[in-house]
């Protein structure tokens, strides 16, 4: 079994490459010869530390049901989610919420 180490720092890696993933609205790429301003750098490692400020040891350790902060969700990687919404009363009618079709390379 991994470290507590090791788990938090997975944790830490996972949150940050979620935290500079694409905002849903890109903002407008900089011209070849122009580097991006100070102000979107130092705005993005604000935000960084703004969305993994409330995350510490106590709250990996708790699971909360609703939030994944580790891989399996629990430090014994449990991977199973308390979350009771769909069920076997309901399941036949769930339907279809998300669709994306990929093209395919010919």
């Amino acid at each position: 079994m991994p470290s507590l180490a090791k788990r938090v720092a997975c944790i830490a890696a996972v949150t940050l490459l979620y935290a500079c993933s694409e905002p849903s609205e890109p903002a407008p790429e900089p011209k070849e010869t122009e580097a991006a301003p100070q102000s979107q750098r130092s705005d993005r490692a604000t935000a960084i530390q703004t969305s993994t400020a409330s995350i510490d040891q106590a709250r990996i350790v708790k699971a909360e049901p609703g939030n994944w902060l580790s891989t399996g969700r629990t430090y014994d990687e449990q991977r199973h989610s308390p979350l009771n919404q769909i069920n076997t009363e309901n399941i036949d009618q769930q339907g279809r919420y998300h669709l994306r079709i990929v093209a395919t390379p010919e």
